[in-house]
């Protein structure tokens, strides 16, 4: 009677043991999930970051190549309100023509539960 109350304790002890590793696991788990989400939100800012001095970097070389010339010859506002206009229509036209293409693309039955 005394070694069967010796095995429950000692296998109770250890199931205990064992669910207090398993919680450890999964909080360290979730710590290192989070450590990744930050890892690649600062990617992804320093991404944004480059992109925009890039973008600065390439306005300020069109600034400075601009000519004397080019800033005496400005245009009318009727031909800045034309050339926004054609500028409009054809973003318009480009995405009208990608819903069509959207729409017109089948996917298979098996791609979709697998996205799930």
């Amino acid at each position: 009677m005394r070694f069967i109350q010796t095995v429950v304790q000692n296998s109770e002890d250890i199931t205990a043991e064992c669910e207090g590793l398993s919680k450890e696991v999964k909080l360290l788990n979730c710590k290192i999930s989070n450590m990744t989400n930050q890892f690649l939100m600062l990617s992804n800012n320093r991404f944004v970051e480059n992109r925009v001095q890039e973008f600065q970097e390439q306005v300020e070389y069109a600034n400075s190549k601009r000519t004397s010339e080019d800033r005496v010859t400005a245009k009318t506002k009727p031909e800045l309100e034309a050339e926004l206009i054609s500028k409009m229509k054809e973003a318009i036209q480009i995405g009208i023509k990608s819903k069509e293409h959207s729409r017109s693309i089948r996917y298979p039955q098996t791609f979709l539960f697998n996205s799930i």
